[in-house]
């Protein structure tokens, strides 16, 4: 009887470890560490309970089949019968005849003419066209300008491992051209697993001559960013506390931030500027400051900046007196005053997007701005419900997705090709905007441009084949499947086994260095 029950324990406590350490079956019910703050995930879940949930993400796990000395023969395979362009490719998937699509994109790139642009990212916080969910109507347009521009600009859906939180696990996906897809449900890259030189387009570009700066209007310390962007490259973070004096800061943290508090020191202490739109900096001040910098930058360099917003980030339940309720819906059976809000503010960032491409119009230089949602906001879940036609909990998967779609504008001051992108998702966002720009790529981004070609979506949340269907990464018919593979095994050579990694597939040679 002893060994019996012996027995059974050690089948409970390994069937247990087993579903613990190596299914998503823990984080898909909700059961993950706080990443963006380990002491509020302690406080939630107790000691014992949020210790071994973050035990389960210390090691990223190596993919079936992985060699290292694999990795250079399947990027070089990939890219030997040449870069495929992807807005071309998404234009004759939509469609669009493959003569047509060939002479829209064949449009002289700037590189090609020999002029190197200046470059403008900007991830804002929580933007997202909810229209993609299903039919809404509001009583004013919520993004008039950019449902408007067409001249120089290309638009489309991007796709996103992510909903309401995780940021900067969107602009990882972007920045390195990896995909969460491939890492454990639930989990952190910029917290768990860029823990060396990392390469991707700050890399690519500081190759190329340009400054690389990160601008974030919030916190340094938040998701671990001043190790990751050094790890990246950039050369200059600058935080809201670069922005705004520390003592505010500091009082209106020991307030509970308190935001009538904060209101008030900022008119005090910076009388002649609108800095705030309920408690966070607005996309218009924000902007501003990207003109300034762009304005302060050394001419002799190409400018590269990557702004993270911070506007519309949640929560959109209270009434500030700072912030004027300019959309409402008018399609819906009820009324969904926090999906109102947001609305509200994806209204002011279409007047303050307006304003910034009205500037980079007048410049002489040449230059591109690329603006991109992290993930939709956190709203009401009746709000989805009633647009969606079901319950959330009843939706699969496939109608899952929408939710984890954003909108992505990029916009030239010059002559670029124009259209619409309907299915990309982030991990190939940059490889698009080094085609566009005419900039030299590594052989790693024109690998994925190959892949984007027969997998044009891939997120954590599944993936979309060339045809539109829509399966799981680890559910692929052979021919997906294995490539999906070889991108798993390309991406963990880029981000993990630095010991063993291909440097010559991920970084390009600086100039001087070049023939």
């Amino acid at each position: 009887m002893k060994i019996i029950l012996r027995g059974l324990s050690l089948l409970v406590v390994c069937g247990f470890a087993g579903v613990f350490f190596f299914t998503d079956f823990i984080a898909d019910n909700g059961l993950k560490p706080d990443f963006f703050n380990q002491t509020r995930g302690y406080e939630h879940h107790g000691a014992v309970l949020e210790f071994t949930l973050n035990t389960k993400y210390l090691r990223l796990m190596e993919p079936a089949g992985y060699d290292p000395d694999a990795v250079e023969g399947i990027v070089r395979g990939g890219i030997e019968a040449g870069t495929p362009n992807i807005l071309e490719t998404a234009l004759i998937r939509q469609g669009m005849d493959p003569e047509e699509a060939a002479e829209l994109v064949s449009v002289p790139t700037a590189g090609a003419r020999g002029i190197t642009p200046n470059i403008i990212v900007i991830m804002n916080e929580s933007y997202s066209d909810l229209r993609v969910v299903g039919d809404i109507e509001t009583n004013v347009p919520f993004m008039p300008f950019v449902d408007g521009l067409t001249e120089n600009a290309i638009q489309g859906n991007a796709y996103v491992s992510t909903i309401g939180t995780g940021t900067s696990n969107t602009e990882f996906e972007f920045l390195t051209g990896n995909t969460m897809a491939f890492l454990p449900a639930g989990s952190n890259a910029y917290q768990l697993y860029v823990k060396d030189r990392q390469p991707g387009l700050v890399s690519t570009l500081l190759a190329q001559r340009y400054t690389a700066d990160a601008f974030h209007p919030y916190y340094e310390s938040s998701w671990n960013r001043i190790a990751v962007y050094d790890r990246m490259g950039f050369r200059n973070f600058i935080t809201i506390e670069d922005m705004i004096d520390r003592d505010i800061l500091d009082q209106y943290k020991a307030s509970g931030y308190s935001y009538k508090l904060y209101k008030r020191l900022l008119a005090q202490r910076y009388p002649n500027e609108d800095i705030i739109l309920r408690r966070y900096v607005s996309d218009d001040y924000d902007f501003g400051k990207i003109r300034e910098m762009y304005e302060a930058r050394d001419p002799s360099e190409p400018f590269f900046l990557f702004n993270v917003t911070m506007q519309t980030h949640s929560s959109y339940d209270k009434e500030y007196d700072n912030f004027d309720q300019e959309v409402y819906l008018t399609s819906t059976k009820k009324e969904y005053p926090k999906t109102d809000q947001y609305l509200s503010l994806v209204k002011r960032t279409d007047d303050a997007f307006r304003e910034l491409l009205a500037y980079f119009e007048t410049v002489e230089e040449p230059a591109i701005v690329l603006m991109f949602g992290d993930h939709q906001p956190f709203i009401e879940d009746s709000f989805y419900s009633e647009v969606m036609g079901k319950s959330l909990t009843k939706l699969d998967d496939e109608t899952q997705q929408k939710r984890y779609i954003t909108r992505f504008i990029l916009w030239a001051n010059y002559d670029i090709p124009e259209g619409w992108v309907e299915e990309i998702s982030v991990n190939y966002l940059s490889t698009l905007l080094l085609q566009v720009a005419g900039l030299e790529m590594p052989a790693y981004n024109q690998y994925l441009a190959g892949v984007y070609t027969r997998l044009p979506v891939i997120t954590a949340l599944g993936c979309r084949d060339a045809d539109g269907a829509f399966f799981q990464a680890d559910e692929a018919i052979p021919a997906r499947k294995a490539l999906i593979q070889d991108y798993r095994c390309v991406a963990y050579n880029n981000l993990a086994d630095t010991p063993h990694r291909v440097d010559s597939l991920f970084y390009l040679k600086p100039e001087e260095e070049r023939p």
